[in-house]
């Protein structure tokens, strides 16, 4: 039954009106908000399965890099087009320099190796391989002839590192009769240099190319001394670490140092090499920045305080895969896998208990989030953590590209780590290695690259991926055994006794010397697999992922080059070091001029995609209008009021209001109606203790006060605040005011004061108070009548009033309508005005920033584009969520009701429109199975809505455990399985043209309105303790649920029950009422408005409940559920207008 939440309502127009300035405007000077979670005692938390001195600590070095540095980092040259610009412009230089025809054939080389080696390769990837693909077939020849040592070597260089077959027999008329290289070449130390470098790209068993390795490092090492100082520095540069070993960001570095120093500089080469740098860099701090932030959101440095903090590190190691500006989402993707990497690496090493560590081992390999169940609570923190990050990397490429990437990566991370608990076994060599460098983890690195990287995806690839193809192996036991070297010591300290070394050692009976020599030689045989590896025309993987894994290897032997730089990184590190390093600045710098950069990520042709089930002639279509709210629109909104001086200067004027409500000598009617009007501005929510601690006098000891004076204005305002804040007040107040044949006294009608304020507080009647039922009737028809006698003040007041009473209006637009209606009044208090439109700019401030988040969200979440069959309402699901909970210190609580109800809109269209019903039962299957590998079954368009749904969930479900220690997943996913459950019901009735019983239909449909699921989202995301027995009243659906759920079903029926019949839909309350008792429609009407009186009654009752589990807040938001409903239905149509936006 559709959910027509959202169009031209009176309450979206005014989510951007503006109110006068206040009284001596104030000077903006901002300043950021912090909302602090309360974490509450009720902690099913992180209890402990072991005792915490049994525990083992690796005692890691706190991180150096806080989140506070990180976010100061400045990005001087980031999407500033004016450096765009004029890079482009040298770019253009350089590339005509390169195609040249009058350059000889070494100047061209040369220029490919500076251009590489100065960071700038991506940017010439054609013109490079134009070139290298002319001296490959026809002139290769050429060096043999010149006999030119550099030459050669530089040729074969470049030719193997770009992928082209040359064989090592080009060295031969350098080598003399006894197979080595000849003495004369030992007086050209440019040629030895580049022969060295070229000699690192040698296949196994390349017999000239091992002996140019032992032959040309010998030769450096030896002349080291006697070279001038530029080539002493090129020399010593290389003997540290082979250029093909580099790591591509730092070697740029140091080159354009270097290259800065020659006298064949080029100057133009030059310039474009350090504004590249420094804009490249400026991208990779964005991206640090960004995962800084992510980082310290999700929390697990805090909670898991055992294990190390290495943010900086994974995300070093991820600029040294892809450093390129178009691999932004790559990093962050593969910053948050090396995150997680590492704490998981730290449960199994360092924290975990054997019996614990098989539990989370299986929780992964079953990848059921259910397994959060079963685990310690430190666990659960880390396995939720992991299981919706990499959920959600998997819906990003499902909506780029159509592929369901999950089974392979979640195969991926369910290796079985073999360490973990102290352990006397000592396993042998081999059976080490073949664990070691899978439990590496470079091949879940590499998985998670492999479809970060975007591109097409072959059935031929991802069977590489999950068959662990060489191209993952070598990389990884590179990774493996460089960290052995760097960390066997401290790990043998630690009791581990499974390393390579002392694997090896225990085996052979080796020295820790021979040890280490041996694993030195496994990592060059990898190195030399690896670059024959390049050269295989028939893999299935790109050249760009066959190079992330090279830079894989690079990246470890860079890190681990020192010593252990991810588990005990020195400051002194350069590779560390460098991230922050500024570059001179270029010539002409130009003037600061920023814009935005978008990067398009592109939709393969490659589409799993959303194949089809059903023929889309077949699909029905509901001609939804579009939004009018655009994004562009809703971030361009300004925030004035987001200012700390805006919040001082509230601050001032709240004391004054305050002293003014605790005055002593005021009248009781005058603190009454003060309170009245603070709670319609808008303010109740600064003043409620303060209102609390004066209801508490009233109720106690005044009450008959008003009895004696017949006031009926202050006996009824009395009675209506009393009762709205939960005392409980009987009808009888109004005794007095009651002739004999018990209706309100004839004198009363020239009461309009009066009237109007009973009409008010009648609307808080329980069901069966015939007092205040009379009082509904008759203030009713009395107002009615005497709306055209009234002065216009009055006139305005009335008009309000019976539109809709004061109990069922949205707070935030009464206090809209009350402040302009206050202001002017002749006992208007500035004081009080002032404040309430201080308040309401600055709440709508807040509101403003969260709509903008969710608008970014929104946009992220791609739903909107991909099904394009249902409504785009992000606006009006944010509206509905300021009328349940519109205060700023509940931000995220509005935030996750967004989702949760954007979500609602779309789901509910997939079940009324576009859904058959096969689907729909698949569907449904899924969510109430909640398992992720449900998505295989699903059509492509409810892939990408399932798992959206899914991870969305279990991300509030981790922040719920994270801020209280509570698993609610069970109680959330239980709660949309009985909202799809009812869905399908409906479908089914409209697919079979099935009218059910109104009871039959109200059964189901109190539940498919969807009102449950937002209220028990609320219910956590409000925050506070939770109880057993809260949780049992939510599973089962207590009344505070039912209630507003029947008044949100029924106003919804009454504005959408003729579009539905349009459509093809039988079931609504209206057609079945009719249906069954053959009533008329206006009769029909008239049916379902007493049930929606008769709901609130309950709820009003439901209010002065002192048994109820629930604190007083979720009761409110309960009750503004119902309000919201009234309030968006009140039109009776629902179709999206432009003046929503004036």
């Amino acid at each position: 039954m559709a959910l027509t939440l959202f169009t031209s309502l009176p309450s979206v127009n005014s989510m951007n009106w503006k109110l006068e300035k206040p009284r001596h405007p104030l000077p903006r000077t901002f300043h950021k908000t912090r909302i602090n979670l309360e974490s509450t005692a009720c902690s099913a938390s992180l209890k402990k399965s072991h005792e915490e001195s049994q525990r083992r600590s690796a005692n890691y070095q706190p991180t150096t890099w806080s989140s506070d540095f990180l976010q100061s980092l400045k990005n001087d040259y980031a999407d500033n087009i004016i450096y765009k610009d004029k890079g482009m412009e040298l770019e253009e230089e350089v590339r005509c320099m390169i195609n040249s025809g009058d350059m000889e054939m070494i100047t061209i080389l040369e220029m490919i190796d500076d251009i590489q080696r100065l960071g700038l390769g991506h940017r010439f990837e054609k013109d490079i391989k134009r070139k290298l693909d002319r001296i490959s077939s026809s002139e290769q020849s050429s060096f043999e002839a010149e006999k030119s040592l550099h030459a050669t070597a530089l040729c074969f260089r470049l030719l193997r590192q770009h992928g082209y077959e040359v064989s090592q027999d080009i060295f031969d008329g350098f080598i003399d009769d006894q197979g080595n290289f000849m003495t004369y070449l030992h007086n050209d130390i440019e040629g030895m240099l580049s022969l060295y470098e070229a000699s690192h790209l040698a296949y196994e068993g390349e017999e000239i190319l091992e002996k140019a390795i032992k032959q040309t490092s010998m030769f450096l090492k030896k002349h080291l001394g006697n070279s001038d100082s530029i080539n002493a520095e090129r020399v010593r540069h290389a003997l540290e670490v082979p250029l093909h070993h580099k790591m591509i960001m730092l070697e740029a570095r140091w080159h354009i140092e270097s290259y800065g120093k020659r006298e064949d500089a080029n100057p133009t080469l030059l310039e474009l090499s350090k504004l590249y740098f420094n804009m490249v860099q400026s991208v990779l701090k964005g991206d640090l920045q960004e995962m800084s932030r992510w980082w310290h959101g999700l929390g697990l440095r805090s909670k898991l305080s055992f294990s190390r903090d290495r943010l900086m590190e994974c995300f070093f190691w991820t600029v040294g895969m892809a450093f390129e500006p178009e691999f932004s989402s790559c990093r962050k993707g593969l910053t948050k896998v090396t995150s997680f990497i590492t704490t998981i690496d730290d449960v199994y090493d360092v924290y975990g208990a054997l019996d614990e560590l098989e539990l989370f081992t299986e929780a992964v390999e079953r990848w059921d989030v259910s397994a959060v169940r079963n685990l310690p609570g430190y666990m659960k923190l880390c396995f939720l953590a992991l299981f919706n990050s990499v959920n959600e990397m998997a819906y990003d490429h499902l909506k780029e590209h159509g592929e369901d990437a999950i089974p392979c990566l979640t195969r991926a991370h369910s290796y079985k780590k073999q360490n973990g608990a102290p352990t006397i076994i000592t396993p042998s060599f081999e059976e080490y290695l073949e664990n070691a460098w899978r439990s590496v983890s470079g091949t879940v690195i590499l998985i998670h690259a492999y479809f970060l990287l975007g591109g097409n995806v072959s059935k031929q690839s991802l069977d590489y991926l999950v068959n662990y193809d060489e191209l993952l192996r070598w990389p990884s036991i590179i990774f493996r055994l460089c960290n052995d070297l760097a960390t066997s010591s401290a790990e043998i300290d630690r009791g581990e006794t499974a390393n390579s070394i002392s694997c090896y050692m225990y085996e052979t009976g080796a020295s820790e010397a021979e040890a280490r020599k041996h694993v030195e030689k496994l990592i060059q045989k990898a190195w030399r697999n690896m670059n024959k590896y390049q050269m295989d025309s028939e893999t299935p993987f790109a050249r760009r992922f066959v190079a992330a894994a090279i830079n894989l290897a690079r990246i470890a032997e860079c890190t681990y080059q020192h010593g252990d730089g991810h588990g005990a990184p020195d400051s002194s590190l350069p590779s560390v070091n460098s991230m922050n390093w500024k570059l001179e600045k270029p010539r002409h710098p130009p003037p600061r001029t920023f814009h935005r950069t978008r990067i398009n990520l592109r939709v393969t042709a490659c589409s799993v995609s959303l194949k089809k089930s059903h023929e889309e002639s077949k699909r029905r279509s509901a001609n939804y209008q579009p939004t009018t709210w655009s994004s562009d629109f809703l971030q361009s909104l300004q925030n004035d009021y987001a200012d700390s001086i805006y919040k001082d200067k509230a601050m001032e004027l709240e004391e004054e209001v305050r002293c003014m409500i605790n005055s002593g000598d005021m009248e009781m009617l005058t603190i009454l109606e003060m309170i009245d009007d603070i709670q319609r501005l808008g303010l109740g929510h600064r003043f409620e203790n303060d209102i609390k601690r004066k209801l508490d006098r009233i109720s106690s000891s005044e009450q008959s006060s008003f009895e004696a004076e017949k006031s009926l204005h202050a006996t009824a305002l009395c009675f209506r605040l009393l009762r709205q804040h939960g005392y409980e007040v009987s009808q009888d107040i109004f005794d007095g005011f009651i002739d004999d044949q018990g209706n309100f006294m004839a004198y009363l009608h020239n009461d309009i004061e009066g009237m109007l304020s009973l009409y008010e507080a009648s609307h808080l009647a329980y069901e069966g108070e015939e007092i205040l039922e009379k009082a509904i009737k008759q203030t009713s028809m009395f107002l009615k009548n005497h709306l055209g006698n009234s002065d216009s003040i009055n006139a305005e007041r009335v008009s309000h009033a019976l539109e809709v009473p004061l109990h069922h209006k949205m707070i935030m637009l009464e206090a809209r309508w009350h402040i302009e209606s206050y202001g002017k009044r002749e006992d208007v208090n500035p004081n009080l005005l002032e404040l309430s439109k201080l308040d309401f700019n600055m709440v709508q401030s807040v509101l403003q920033r969260d709509l903008q988040d969710m608008s970014r969200w929104w946009q992220d979440l791609g739903l909107r584009n991909k099904l394009s069959f249902s409504r785009d309402r992000l606006v009006e699901c944010f509206f509905w969520n300021v009328g349940i909970a519109f205060e700023p210190e509940f931000s995220s609580c509005r935030k996750g009701l967004t989702k949760v109800t954007s979500f609602i809109t779309t789901i509910d269209d997939v079940y009324d429109v576009y859904g058959a019903l096969d689907e729909l039962e698949l569907f449904t299957e899924a969510v109430e199975r909640w398992d992720v590998s449900a998505v295989g079954n699903l059509p492509g368009y409810m892939k990408l809505c399932f798992l959206a749904l899914f991870n969305s969930v279990n991300e509030m479900a981790y922040d719920h455990l994270k801020e209280h220690g509570e698993d609610v997943i069970p109680c959330l996913t239980n709660a949309w399985a009985d909202l799809c459950k009812a869905f399908l019901q409906e479908a089914k009735w409209s697919s079979n043209k099935i009218t059910p019983s109104f009871e039959e239909y109200l059964e189901n449909a109190w539940r498919s309105v969807s009102g449950t699921v937002i209220l028990i989202h609320a219910y956590f995301l409000l925050g506070g303790n939770v109880s057993k027995q809260s949780l049992d009243y939510l599973v089962n659906y207590d009344e505070l649920l039912r209630w507003p759920s029947i008044i949100f079903r029924l106003c919804n029926d009454l504005a959408t029950s003729s579009a539905e019949i349009d459509r093809g839909e039988t079931a609504n309350s209206i057609s079945c009422y009719m249906y069954e008792t053959g009533a008329s429609e206006a009769e029909a009407r008239k049916h379902v408005e007493k049930l929606i009186q008769k709901a609130w009654r309950n709820m009003n009752k439901y209010q002065m409940d002192s048994e109820t589990p629930f604190a007083r807040r979720f009761v409110a938001a309960a009750i503004n559920l119902a309000r919201i409903a009234e309030c968006t239905y009140q039109m009776r149509f629902m179709r999206p207008d432009s003046r929503s936006k004036e």
